[in-house]
């Protein structure tokens, strides 16, 4: 399939001659522009896009935290931590304190193996109760945990502070090439296929003036400058831009 490059002079991701090398990536990320922006990757995926870097990280377990307050606790009542539709339930001790509430619901919880306990990991010798999800990763935040007492001298209630939300692990990125200007200048937005430059001259958005031969830089945010600070090296500058935010022709090798 032919595809209707824009060589126009000055804008944004236009090829500049017509020696060029291109590649495509489906953009995850929404890029809101017409072209001239880094295109990243992902190891291991094949065809995506993004407009920021990134550095690997593992997944991040969610930790929820249940506030306990027991003044005066009538005692022979239920207290319970329901957790994925798994319900736990303790019987409160007349007079007890919440350090009490929460080791009993600490053994409850972790004892039941194929309920709550298979869900979370639950600690703690006094206010707050953590619940810490045994998987790691996103996917743990969509989990209702549900909390309730019947003893009006004891309250129980999600923390709204200090919890702490899961996250997926992140693939180390990588730099594909610069997004291509079509003879349209449409728009690029998440969930299109983007033509990517990974050889050859392009105009390119830049941050501070540069000059022809310098070195040009990319930022994890997807800055182009002729800074190496916080900057990876990907090519040079084929044009001058002494403006604040101006617009340079950038030659990949």
């Amino acid at each position: 399939m032919a595809i209707d490059y824009g060589y126009e002079k000055g804008a944004k991701g236009a090829l500049f001659g017509n020696f060029y090398e291109a590649d495509t990536a489906f953009m995850l990320q929404d890029p809101n522009s017409e072209g001239g922006f880094p295109v990243f990757g992902r190891l291991g995926e094949e065809g995506t896009g993004y407009t920021a870097n990134a550095s690997a990280s593992n997944a991040v377990a969610r930790v929820q935290k249940v506030t306990v307050t027991a003044t005066s606790a009538a005692g022979a009542k239920k207290v319970s931590v329901t957790v994925g539709g798994k319900k736990v339930e303790i019987t409160t001790t007349a007079s007890e304190a919440a350090a009490d509430v929460v080791g009993d619901l600490v053994t409850a919880i972790n004892a039941d193996t194929t309920g709550a306990g298979a869900i979370v990991t639950a600690s703690g010798s006094a206010s707050p109760l953590v619940l810490t999800f045994k998987t790691a990763g996103a996917d743990a935040n969509d989990i209702p945990v549900v909390v309730d007492s019947e003893d009006g001298g004891v309250t129980v209630a999600l923390a709204t502070e200090g919890n702490t939300e899961g996250k997926d692990a992140v693939t180390a990125g990588f730099f594909k090439g610069i997004a291509i200007r079509n003879s349209f200048g449409d728009i690029k937005h998440a969930g299109r296929e983007t033509s990517v430059c990974v050889k050859g001259k392009i105009w390119v958005p830049v941050s501070g003036s540069v000059q022809a031969g310098q070195t040009a830089y990319y930022t994890a945010a997807g800055v182009i400058s002729a800074s190496s600070t916080n900057g990876t090296a990907f090519g040079k500058f084929v044009t001058n831009s002494t403006a604040t935010d101006g617009i340079a022709v950038v030659e990949l090798a």
